[in-house]
């Protein structure tokens, strides 16, 4: 979670425009092709807060274990 692409597409998925009641979120690497295969998940990022949400600071927090993969912000 500090290499420099991680940390670039971080900042892009931050700064993407979000719901005004969001806390939090995550972004997705997928492969997908033209043919009609289902896309395919290559990488999902840890949850992160987002700016202004409790602490201020984009930073990882725990989703509650019925969170996971439902995409409920922590």
């Amino acid at each position: 979670m500090i290499s420099t692409p991680y940390l670039l597409l971080l900042n892009r998925a931050a700064a993407a425009p979000h719901d005004a009641t969001a806390v939090s979120f995550e972004f997705v690497i997928a492969h997908a092709s033209r043919r009609d295969e289902e896309p395919e998940v290559v990488f999902v990022s840890a949850v992160h807060r987002l700016k202004g949400a409790a602490d201020g600071a984009v930073a990882p927090c725990e989703p509650s274990p019925s969170a996971v993969g439902e995409g409920t912000p922590c």
